[in-house]
């Protein structure tokens, strides 16, 4: 099994490349389990080997900083008819915090929208180099499109 509830109520999943062979149950099972936590709780705890840790924590970090770097009039495009959903930093209160929502970030549509607002030219890595692995909205459809390399 690829979820293991712990004491705090947090889930954990087991993201090693076992557990990522698209197509297979256990592939099916944890994206489930991911879309589950993250509907739900908006998080979950990652274990994977060492190095693909390494790695992935490495990679989000590049990108967050790379994202929070964005100028502001940038962060601060309208990308949602939500009210108070969107962009929120540079306030004299609260100096180090900032937040980006994304409108439908589960969806292609959703997350491709925002990647396309904030880099017009395109950015890689906020989008999937193998769309293959990741489902959107009802699993039937990769995130990303055909020509990413």
């Amino acid at each position: 099994m690829s979820t293991q509830p712990i004491n705090n109520g947090i889930p954990v999943i087991d993201l090693s490349p076992n557990n990522l062979e698209p197509g297979t149950p256990t592939w099916v099972r944890t994206r489930e389990d991911v879309r589950r936590a993250m509907e739900e709780l908006g998080c979950f705890q990652a274990i994977y080997d060492t190095k693909a840790a390494e790695e992935i924590h490495s990679d989000i970090l590049a990108a967050a900083e790379e994202l929070f770097n964005l100028p502001v009039e940038t962060k601060s495009q309208k990308l949602s008819d939500k009210p108070y959903f969107g962009y929120f930093g540079q306030h004299p209160s609260f100096p180090l915090y900032e937040s980006l929502p994304v409108d439908h970030p589960a969806t292609v549509e959703g997350s491709r929208g925002f990647t396309d607002a904030m880099w017009p030219s395109g950015n890689l890595k906020f989008w999937p180099k193998q769309p293959g692995i990741l489902k959107g909205g009802s699993g039937d459809r990769p995130i990303g499109h055909e020509n990413v390399d």
